[in-house]
């Protein structure tokens, strides 16, 4: 399928996973409890959205490109159960209410994560990593952004980012592991009063 600037589209669905592949604009991900995806879509009238089956996943993917220089804003709902990938470059991403295994990665884009309580893999290089009231396993790794983690009741967080700070604030579970690290930047990690966990610091240069 495919359809233009404007219009909205809205499908039952029982692949597990949705991809998303949109060059430069923004994705934006809610969800609710309908096995339908509906999506809506913001962008110049040259280019197209796509959407198909592929290897078992949902495929939506934008016309944009490096040499086209547009972008596509992309709003979807889709079920709280479904697996999302998300890829762009130049793409903002924000993710809130979902169950599933949660995969982002851009290069000049911001990535936010509301209320997530899957597994989730979340890359950025030149922008921030923002992830509130979630819960399940974290990894957030950042090149020039920071990494800023509040409310969470994660079971394991790596947090990573080469010149910027992180900033933890949650619980820590018994058996959780959590791992920060900044190479240029603050490492800012909020210990709750009797908390039963062992820490080991290291700096380089600060």
């Amino acid at each position: 399928n495919v359809f233009g600037a404007g219009e909205k589209s809205a499908l039952g669905v029982r692949n597990e996973t949705l991809r998303v592949a949109n060059y430069a604009g923004s994705v934006v991900i809610e969800t609710w409890s309908k096995d339908a995806v509906r999506i809506e879509a913001t962008h110049s009238e040259l280019d197209k959205v796509w959407i198909r089956s592929i290897d078992g996943a949902l495929l939506i993917k934008t016309t944009t490109s490096p040499k086209a220089q547009r972008s596509a804003d992309i709003h979807i709902t889709a079920p709280a159960w479904m697996n999302l990938e998300v890829s762009g470059t130049h793409t903002d991403v924000a993710v809130e209410g979902t169950r599933g295994q949660v995969h982002v990665t851009t290069v000049h884009g911001d990535v936010d994560v509301a209320r997530g309580s899957g597994r989730m893999e979340l890359n950025t290089v030149n922008r921030d990593i923002r992830v509130a009231n979630s819960m399940g396993n974290v990894v957030a790794e950042s090149v020039n952004g920071d990494c800023v983690l509040r409310a969470m009741e994660a079971d394991t967080v790596d947090a990573s980012t080469v010149n910027g700070s992180i900033v933890y604030e949650g619980s820590y579970r018994p058996r959780g592991s959590y791992h920060f690290a900044s190479h240029n930047g603050d490492v800012a990690v909020a210990v709750p009063p009797k908390c039963d966990a062992s820490f080991a610091v290291a700096t380089f240069s600060g």
